[in-house]
């Protein structure tokens, strides 16, 4: 179907106020600050600019001062690269929005005359599917919907992520006390053995007495090892979410930070938490998504 000069511009009005109903920011403004609402950290993403890889020297700064469970988020969020991987999944779904946003490609028609007709020297035509044109507000809602459930999905991700980095941080915390107070046992059963030994050259214990000590002090340099092991995973685990190339000297508090103090009721924080959960917010943004797709 062929369509008037007039037809062609207000398709390409439509076209224009689709596009400009999209975010130029691929929706990035509304994931920030739902995810500084829940990390108390903030998290910057530039969509022109490209993942690159890693450069400890970045983030030098932050690791030379004593590592927080906070700022052990803030440098993950400016230093792994995953994570930023994660945010292009933005730019994605805004270039899927504006697909959903804007009339397909009309078809193109040009027809040159010969002289006979000099009044009509050639003639152009553009075409276009009337069920395009009557599906369009359908997959503009639709496109709407999913572009909403990534934001949602995106963010969800991230504040799991930073969740991760504090799960890590104080399983490296845990795992240092513990290797504390097995170097400590261990010393203490190490001049225990040499004493058990140092008696039973004087005859002062018998045989089976002193198998028994060594016995003891094997068990304790068995769990020396293991608590060395779980220290040396669980370092590695936060170092590699923090995004470092290198293994770093990592400067930990010597205890644990103080709980946060509430005096809200249980009802209270059980409700808060429902409110604030990402999953049953996207799960109603992907039945929205589903119900749209039912009726384009």
């Amino acid at each position: 179907m062929s369509f008037a000069p007039k037809a062609v511009l207000a398709l390409l009005v439509s076209a224009l106020a689709g596009c400009a109903s999209v975010p130029k920011d691929s929706g990035f403004a509304d994931v920030r600050r739902t995810v500084e609402a829940e990390t108390r950290q903030a998290v910057a993403w530039d969509s022109t600019r490209p993942v690159e890889p890693t450069n400890d020297a970045t983030v030098a700064t932050l690791l030379a001062e004593t590592l927080t469970a906070d700022r052990a988020v803030q440098v993950a969020f400016a230093h792994n690269r995953d994570l930023q991987a994660t945010l292009e999944e933005l730019g994605i779904a805004r270039s899927e929005l504006i697909a959903a946003s804007t009339v397909r490609n009309p078809l193109f028609d040009a027809e040159m005359r010969f002289p006979g007709e000099p009044k009509n020297p050639f003639e152009i035509s553009i075409s276009q599917t009337l069920m395009d044109l009557f599906n369009l507000g359908s997959r503009k809602k639709l496109g709407r919907a999913q572009f909403e459930a990534v934001k949602l999905r995106v963010g969800g991700a991230i504040i799991h992520f930073a969740a991760q980095v504090r799960i890590d941080y104080y399983d490296l915390l845990a795992a240092r006390k513990i290797l504390a107070r097995q170097d400590t046992i261990m010393k203490a059963q190490d001049a225990t053995a040499e004493l058990a030994r140092r008696q039973h050259s004087a005859g002062n214990i018998t045989d089976l007495d002193l198998e028994s000590e060594q016995s003891r002090y094997e068990q304790v340099k068995l769990d020396h090892a293991r608590a060395q092991l779980d220290e040396l995973e669980a370092r590695e685990s936060l170092t590699a979410l923090l995004g470092l190339v290198e293994r770093a000297e990592l400067k930990l508090p010597d205890e644990f930070e103080a709980p946060p103090q509430t005096d809200a009721p249980a009802q209270e924080v059980e409700k808060q938490a429902v409110a604030r959960r990402l999953d049953i917010r996207m799960a109603k943004q992907d039945i929205e998504a589903a119900q749209r797709a039912v009726s384009v």
